[in-house]
């Protein structure tokens, strides 16, 4: 079986802003059934947006191996001329998912330029039955049994383990890692030499040492300084969806505090 990034491409009539994504995860044994699968969950993932907002189709995309995605066009096209643009709001205006595993873990999906209707200015999730019932029926797919939805999370099995020394070149001595050429880590709690703390590519050298790749030599030198730091294999692993709920909303004004803006939205026209 293989896994697929499905990318929902949304935007809004009248030109207000540029389009989003909102993604999800599949698992299926062919481009063939992953795009039906796709194609299926289109009208549910549409219809929590408002009328203003519409699909322009999706992209499926199996993970590994760098394989380019694919597009599909959504066949029902653009909605036809409205009376009220402004029944959904920009993507600042949206609803948080809260998608949980089968071990606890829990992971935020938002649903973008949902009806305005739904979402008090302070920013309160108010659904009326109708809304409800889309939303649920959204859920449904994904919690469906035997559903081929995922989620994408990190493997708990590769745990941190102690960095030893980083030099000024950027070769980590991490003794027995278990990493290798294709794997992206996390560096974290570094003191001193604190530009290593982050997220990198790595090259091997031998069993205990390998060098963070695109590394900048620091200038004027600053030492490591010996401490609690460690590193973790990030890799991904796609694990079914045992809970999904609707929890919490972005304001309409400012589509804060939930980071959906770093500031205030564009004056909102008539």
């Amino acid at each position: 079986m293989a896994f697929y990034k499905i990318s929902y491409m949304f935007t809004q009539q009248a030109d207000r802003i540029g389009g989003w994504t909102e993604n999800l995860w599949l698992e299926g044994a062919s481009d063939t059934y992953a795009s039906f699968q796709a194609a299926l969950m289109l009208p549910y993932i549409s219809a929590l947006h408002g009328t203003a907002t519409y699909s322009t189709g999706y992209r499926y995309q199996q993970q590994g191996g760098g394989r380019a995605s694919t597009l599909v066009t959504n066949p029902f096209g653009a909605p036809g001329s409205l009376t009220d643009p402004n029944v959904s709001d920009y993507p600042t205006t949206a609803v948080a998912l809260r998608m949980m595993t089968g071990d606890g873990r829990r992971l935020t999906q938002w649903i973008k330029g949902v009806p305005d209707s739904v979402i008090t200015k302070g920013g309160h999730y108010t659904p009326d039955s109708t809304y409800t019932g889309k939303m649920n029926a959204f859920i449904g797919q994904l919690l469906q049994p035997n559903s081929p939805w995922r989620l994408r999370v990190l493997d708990n099995t590769k745990t941190y383990r102690p960095v030893t020394n980083i030099t000024q070149a950027g070769v980590v001595s991490c003794p027995g890692y278990p990493f290798d050429n294709t794997t992206q880590i996390r560096i974290k709690g570094v003191k001193g030499l604190s530009v290593a703390n982050g997220i990198w590519r790595l090259s091997i050298i031998d069993l205990d040492t390998f060098q963070l790749l695109q590394w900048t030599t620091p200038s004027p030198a600053t030492p490591y300084v010996k401490c609690n730091s460690q590193a973790r294999a990030l890799v991904p692993t796609f694990v079914g969806i045992a809970g999904c709920q609707a929890y919490r909303a972005t304001s309409h004004k400012v589509g804060r505090p939930f980071g959906q803006l770093s500031g205030r939205r564009r004056t909102r026209r008539s």
